[in-house]
């Protein structure tokens, strides 16, 4: 019976902290961060295809992509001690625009792949900054369940890849 006490008041507290101004303006930068990387990024291998490269050099591409993002995990703590959550979520928001406008412009295939560089700074470090956010945003004996309903609610960890 205590159980049931218990999960009903962690419901209104959570609906409270789902409820609060930050997390649904991260929720909606979110959205907007989804909507411009995720569907240009679903045709990514076609438009390197219709530009020339190979499918040896897409793959590379992809690993140099790969490779960006396991940079900025490994360098994650450090960014965070120098940077505030919000210049890191504008770090990244600004590079994926940098990215997308490379991509446009880009004449040889060596520039194509060198975008994929921006892979990391576009999608790691938004990903990590919201996970960041989520935990600042819930008490720590609600984190899980912050990260489930962020999870949930913004479909960034479902973003086809």
């Amino acid at each position: 019976m205590v159980g049931c006490v218990s999960q009903s008041l962690d419901k209104d507290e959570i609906k409270h902290m789902v409820t609060r101004g930050d997390f649904v303006r991260l929720l909606a930068v979110s959205l907007l961060y989804r909507i411009a990387l995720t569907g240009p990024l679903s045709l990514l291998s076609v438009y390197f295809d219709y530009r020339g490269l190979s499918a040896l050099e897409i793959g590379f591409g992809m690993i140099i992509g790969g490779l960006s993002e396991m940079a900025i995990i490994m360098w994650n703590q450090t960014l965070f001690d120098y940077m505030s959550d919000d210049t890191l979520l504008t770090v990244s928001i600004i590079s994926s625009g940098i990215r997308w406008l490379l991509l446009i412009s880009a004449k040889s295939p060596f520039c194509l792949l060198a975008t994929q560089v921006f892979e990391g700074l576009n999608y790691m470090l938004f990903y990590l900054v919201a996970v960041q956010k989520v935990n600042d945003l819930f008490p720590p004996e609600l984190a899980g369940a912050g990260q489930t309903i962020f999870g949930r609610l913004s479909c960034i960890w479902n973003n086809g890849r």
